[in-house]
């Protein structure tokens, strides 16, 4: 089987590769074949494919040339393309990674848990709305017979590093708190962290499509949350500042936490700890890397 992924060196993206190329033959489809002027991508029109995923996002290079609704515009004009060339060849599997802010109580405190068929969808930003928009390509695609289409919702997803590199999005929950701590003595949580957020190792949607694929009478149309380690953000705040806290021995870890953004309520963060015994050991890997080489290189400079 041959599979193309569109984002596959970003974190989702590697981590579908490795699962996927353990079985199979993967290519990895890139900006740099992008033809911005056309909004399309050039594929080899000679390779076929059996599977294409999406785990892209509209690059931060694209919304500065044209701005944030044309970018959006543009990057599903593109999709559309190639989507139907990929079509034409006989790829009859396609894979989405969405994500779980097109929920509507993806916002509200204590109610951030979903449900494929019962949760309400009501995307609210620019973001969210141009993943329901890029989901609906995909819907669309599978009325088409014989074919079938996969999205993903995954919350917040995270990969285990093996070496320092620049985050591309360094202001996400998961590398936010992280790089708080490498750089400064505590976490801003603008909010009052009681919001529940699913945290998903990457691998894990892998598993989610490679699952899906040896499922030979699956529904035409297929939308699946990734099942993670569900805790509130305020909970992920104390296991960063916990694993930090054991990797240099210092114990003055502060949380700045409010329920607005302009008052916040400051406390020590060894105080307030209450950890469960089944605390998922793949995010406190990640914790733990993230922060042994963000500080190794830390100290370096």
């Amino acid at each position: 089987m041959n599979i193309l992924i569109l984002g596959g060196n970003g974190v989702i993206g590697s981590g579908i590769k490795n699962i996927l190329r353990k079985r199979y033959n993967v290519s990895i489809l890139n900006s740099k074949i992008y033809d911005r002027y056309n909004s399309q991508y050039n594929l080899d029109k000679k390779i076929k494919f059996d599977l294409f995923i999406h785990s892209a996002g509209v690059t931060d290079e694209e919304i500065n040339y044209y701005g944030q609704k044309s970018s959006i515009k543009r990057s599903s004009k593109a999709l559309n393309k190639l989507i139907n060339h990929l079509a034409l060849n006989n790829c009859k599997n396609f894979v989405y990674i969405s994500s779980q802010r097109v929920y509507l109580n993806f916002y509200r405190t204590n109610k951030a848990i979903f449900n494929e068929t019962r949760s309400k969808i009501k995307p609210t930003t620019i973001y969210e709305k141009c993943h329901l928009l890029s989901e609906n390509i995909f819907k669309k695609i599978s009325k088409r017979k014989n074919f079938r289409s996969l999205v993903i919702r995954p919350g917040v997803v995270y990969g285990i590093p093996r070496k320092y590199k620049k985050i591309s999005r360094p202001n996400l929950i998961q590398h936010a708190f992280l790089n708080s701590l490498i750089k400064g003595n505590n976490i801003e949580i603008q909010s009052s962290g009681k919001q529940y957020r699913n945290f998903s190792l990457n691998e894990d949607i892998g598993k989610i499509i490679f699952n899906w694929m040896k499922i030979k009478d699956s529904k035409k149309f297929t939308i699946s949350n990734t099942k993670g380690k569900i805790i509130t953000v305020k909970n992920y705040a104390q296991m960063c500042c916990r694993e930090y806290e054991k990797i240099t021995s210092k114990k003055l870890r502060t949380i700045i936490l409010g329920k607005e953004k302009s008052h916040f309520k400051k406390f020590k963060i060894y105080q307030q700890i209450k950890f469960k015994s089944n605390i998922n050991e793949n995010l406190k890997k990640f914790i733990q890397t993230y922060l042994s080489i963000g500080l190794k290189i830390g100290n370096r400079k």
